[in-house]
């Protein structure tokens, strides 16, 4: 996701990121189970790709 926010477009990336938190959420669920902390994991994925990307751009 690091990646994504670094070389996307700023136009573009809302609909990469959410495809992306979707795609850990449910990779999570398959190995976990349904429970809420998958949506934890992907959330803090997206914070960390969110920092990484912004700090590479800068």
């Amino acid at each position: 996701m690091t990646v994504v926010v670094f070389r996307c477009p700023s136009r573009q990336l809302p609909l990469y990121l959410t495809a992306c938190v979707l795609g850990t959420a449910c990779a999570n669920a398959m190995i976990i189970g349904p429970a809420l902390s998958n949506i934890k994991f992907a959330l803090l994925n997206l914070l960390q790709a969110g920092l990484g990307g912004i700090l590479l751009r800068a």
